[in-house]
């Protein structure tokens, strides 16, 4: 395969349409998955952008209760602020049917950073030998999960944080403390998807997937590789 190849590009204008689809689609993957090995383990993307597509996911006829939901990135911040990608899952997602799923964050210890990683790490077991599903998006910088332009832990630099599955990043924007997936943890999700809207966001994509330079564009990374699809769903 050729790059391109592990390009799946779904672009609708009808959103609703769109977040049907893919609702759709990621229930049935995480029910498959349910059934073969008896659980599933999704990652998802705070942000405003999915926020409809959890609400409909939170009434997929799946079984939750072998479900276990985690977040691909997080803001240091305390879990009930309204900058908490935790408050955001719990408030559209984590209700309903999906009740019943399995919850594992990111914050721990919002008076130390570098505990506070520890602690994840050894949280979030459940997603270390399989991602059955991760959800990710992106910004008008090119950010994808917390991996921002011009920092040395998004991209490139494989041979320290490639054997790592979470990592403290920082941010261009206040918060500027974050906690991330690594590219390549994220890369080893069985099931890829890139969700955003709008036809200034699908300009940046279709930039990035011609300017291969990460560390300008860090969803450049997941374009232009050869490891996992990378299913795209856009609404414009």
């Amino acid at each position: 395969m050729n790059n391109m190849q592990y390009l799946r590009e779904n672009i609708f204008t009808d959103k609703v349409q769109l977040e049907s689809l893919l609702a759709e689609k990621i229930s049935q993957t995480l029910e498959q998955e349910i059934k073969n090995i008896g659980k599933a383990t999704l990652l998802v993307s705070g942000g405003s952008t999915p926020k409809k597509l959890y609400e409909i996911l939170s009434n997929s006829e799946i079984d939750w209760n072998n479900v276990s939901i985690g977040l691909v990135d997080e803001r240091f911040v305390a879990t009930d602020s309204d900058e908490s990608n935790e408050l955001l899952i719990k408030k559209h997602l984590l209700k309903n049917k999906a009740s019943d799923a399995k919850f594992i964050g990111l914050i721990y210890n919002t008076n130390d950073y570098k505990e506070n990683l520890n602690l994840a790490i050894s949280e979030n077991k459940a997603f270390y030998k399989s991602i059955t599903c991760c959800i990710l998006g992106m910004g008008l910088d090119g950010h994808t999960a917390s991996l921002f332009p011009n920092s040395k832990e998004v991209y490139t630099d494989d041979i320290e944080y490639g054997n790592k599955m979470i990592i403290n990043t920082r941010a261009t924007s206040e918060p500027s403390n974050r906690i991330s997936y690594t590219k390549a943890k994220i890369l080893s999700s069985e099931h890829l998807f890139l969700y955003f809207n709008g036809k200034e966001k699908l300009d940046v994509f279709n930039s990035a997937k011609q300017n291969k330079n990460a560390s300008i564009t860090p969803i450049s990374a997941f374009i232009n590789q050869k490891i996992k699809i990378l299913n795209v769903f856009c609404s414009i």
